[in-house]
């Protein structure tokens, strides 16, 4: 391999190296966007369940844990019902279940133990969980 060759691979290397990091630098400039609406969002359910004092029913149980679904996936069409699961909703996998409990735990100021999250199989295993937390 020639001189030349030898400066063209590693121009070619650099642009690669300088491209990964634009990159990156991106990727978590979208993450740190997305946990500040997040953040904020959250923010405001528990602001609106502590100002009220009152207990929530569970239709307004369900709306609150459906916005923070529209907000972790990314999906406004989403209507949760106790029937459904992970696979009946686009996107909601295993990174993005573990997103939504971390949103659902801060948006409600509590956290589930292992035992809980594992045992939850549906939409209505999640609000019953919830509905036991918050009374």
């Amino acid at each position: 391999m020639g001189i030349s060759h030898r400066r063209d691979d590693i121009r070619t290397r650099t642009a690669y190296t300088e491209r990964d990091h634009e990159a990156k630098a991106d990727a978590v400039a979208t993450i740190q966007t997305f946990n500040s609406r997040l953040a904020a969002g959250r923010a405001r359910l528990v602001l609106a369940h502590h100002r009220t004092g009152m207990q929530m029913d569970r239709a307004e149980l369900t709306s609150k844990v459906e916005a923070i679904f529209h907000e972790v996936l990314d999906d406004d069409s989403i209507r949760l019902r106790d029937d459904i699961t992970a696979r009946d909703v686009k996107g909601w996998d295993s990174v993005a279940n573990v997103r939504l409990i971390l949103s659902i735990e801060e948006a409600f100021a509590f956290r589930f133990d292992m035992g809980e999250i594992s045992e939850m199989r549906k939409v209505g295993d999640l609000l019953d969980a919830i509905q036991t937390r918050i009374g």
